[in-house]
């Protein structure tokens, strides 16, 4: 029966079932365990912190067809009340109506045994607890076994587990003979007491696992610094790049440091916003989007071709769920991390933690940071000026300068804004008030607007400086510009409604896209 459930519940079913609870992609784990599971064999799984190890032994569950009797089927065992939590959140994201009939309880949460009676007499199909609150409800005959199908016992991580062993020995007498048993452990070897219970177990470990992660590329500087950040991006030419740092407050302070050095950027979940007239319209692309440890592994990071880390994470757990993610892309992003000298030693005390292929880099030499500068010069050009204007400047330098002059002309020109020079100075902008206020305004590229004009319309009437503008998005139908938001309101009611480009154009505070929780 479950070698049926195996070739009618294809990737494409677990995957279904990963996108109803919020989740972009299986891990790994996920992968490995439920093909494996799904043929009914007893299992070993060694299994780290990081995995999606939770998820990982609730899907066979939602794949099982419907008991005939109502009774519990899948038992999961725990050694703490805290573990069983996990789990009872889990199962509150899988929201599918295919998941909804089939009923779960936690046990071992409540102070007492008699305050989860109620729960009990639903006869749950899934039943997760800790070991002494699942002997209580046996030895009151308030729960009985016959009917399991599967039995997932978790090892504990740390400590003795001497007690826990002693427990599910005794659980385990009161289990159908022909019972799957399936034992998760942080390592191998603190199986041995428990290997008995399992007939002829397969063994899946971490180690092959880790086989698939993608090397991480270690980028060492005496001290890191928003400047340094910005010669890796264009010495390595990255675009596309998530950009992952500590806080929030640091990921605004790059942003500012990686637009001013003219590289386009934005955090992900502030730029992702939402036109009120036209919601479907897919954004410009940046070439950098910043966001902290901790919301990283709810984005999608198929979006990305680099993932790259501003010094070592707070937690090894979220470092290492990025990179199991990350390992699943085809192809998958390249995985980098800058860090100084100070934090190598616990970059290195990591890797001894989580087994990782790493590989150190030299940082780009000065010529191929100003090779990958040229090149942001020339997509900006393609992407984002005016042809007109620039034409008006060609024909005059044409008209003015010798030809065989006209190449030092350029390098003048490029080694003036490479110093910050107000000549020639190519997307340097002056880092704006962090008070700002995205607005939307109805008129896009499809009526020739270009930056430079939308900077040139809110200067105007709202008389402020041009450096007090923030970043500009110029989109077919539609623009977003940040400005300060004390004259946001002043904006609105002075711009809304007037003539610009022979149309009248609606002006107002742009709308941001509801977040949604996709943690795992």
């Amino acid at each position: 029966m479950l070698q049926f459930i195996m070739r009618h519940h294809p990737t494409e079913k677990v995957q279904s079932l990963l996108t109803s609870a919020g989740y972009h992609e299986a891990t790994p784990l996920q992968e490995e365990y439920v093909a494996a599971a799904l043929q009914g064999k007893d299992l070993i799984v060694e299994s780290i912190s990081g995995e999606g190890k939770t998820v990982a032994q609730l899907l066979p569950f939602f794949l099982q067809p419907k008991p005939r009797k109502k009774a519990p089927t899948f038992l999961i065992l725990v050694d703490n009340v805290e573990a069983a939590g996990k789990y009872e959140r889990e199962l509150s994201r899988f929201t599918s109506a295919k998941t909804k009939v089939k009923q779960s309880a936690v046990l071992g949460k409540e102070p007492q045994a008699k305050h989860e009676l109620r729960t009990l007499t639903t006869r749950p199909s899934l039943i997760v607890g800790t070991t002494g609150r699942i002997i209580d409800h046996i030895r009151r005959n308030n729960l009985r076994l016959d009917h399991l199908s599967s039995v997932l016992i978790n090892v504990p991580e740390n400590g003795d587990h001497t007690e826990f062993n002693r427990d599910v020995e005794f659980i385990m007498t009161k289990t159908p003979r022909k019972v799957q048993t399936v034992v998760f452990t942080p390592a191998v070897e603190k199986v041995e007491e428990l290997s008995y219970l399992l007939k002829r177990p397969t063994t899946l470990t971490t180690a092959e696992r880790q086989s698939k992660l993608p090397s991480l590329h270690i980028y060492e500087c005496p001290k890191r610094s928003p400047h340094i950040l910005s010669q890796l991006i264009f010495g390595l030419d990255l675009h596309r790049v998530l950009l992952v740092t500590s806080t929030t407050a640091e990921s605004k302070q790059l942003q500012n440091s990686l637009q001013h050095s003219g590289i386009s950027c934005d955090q992900v979940l502030e730029h992702d916003i939402e036109s009120p007239q036209h919601p479907d319209t897919e954004q410009t692309v940046l070439r950098c989007e910043i966001t902290t440890f901790l919301d990283a592994p709810r984005i999608q990071l198929s979006n990305f071709k680099a993932i790259l880390f501003y010094g070592p994470p707070p937690n090894q757990n979220l470092f290492e769920e990025i990179g199991w993610s990350a390992a699943l892309l085809k192809p998958a992003p390249s995985f980098l991390i800058l860090v100084s000298e100070g934090e190598f030693q616990k970059l290195e005390t990591l890797q001894e933690i989580q087994k990782m292929k790493t590989k150190n880099e030299a940082l780009p030499e000065e010529e191929e940071v100003l090779k990958g500068k040229l090149k942001s010069i020339v997509t900006q050009i393609k992407e984002e000026e005016n042809p007109e204007v620039l034409n008006r400047y060609k024909k005059l330098i044409k008209k003015s300068v010798p030809f065989h002059l006209r190449g030092y002309v350029s390098a003048y020109f490029f080694k003036k804004a490479l110093e910050g020079g107000s000549e020639g100075q190519l997307s340097q902008k002056t880092q704006p008030s962090s008070q700002m206020q995205t607005i939307f305004v109805s008129i896009g590229k499809n009526r020739k607007v270009f930056p430079r004009d939308l900077v040139r319309l809110f200067k105007n009437n709202l008389e402020i400086d041009q450096n007090e503008i923030g970043n500009i998005k110029v989109l077919d139908n539609y623009s977003f510009v940040d400005i300060p938001q004390k004259v946001a309101q002043k904006a609105i009611e002075k711009m809304d409604g007037m003539e610009f480009r022979g149309r009248n154009v609606t002006v107002n505070f742009a709308k941001k896209k509801d977040k949604k929780n996709t943690s795992r």
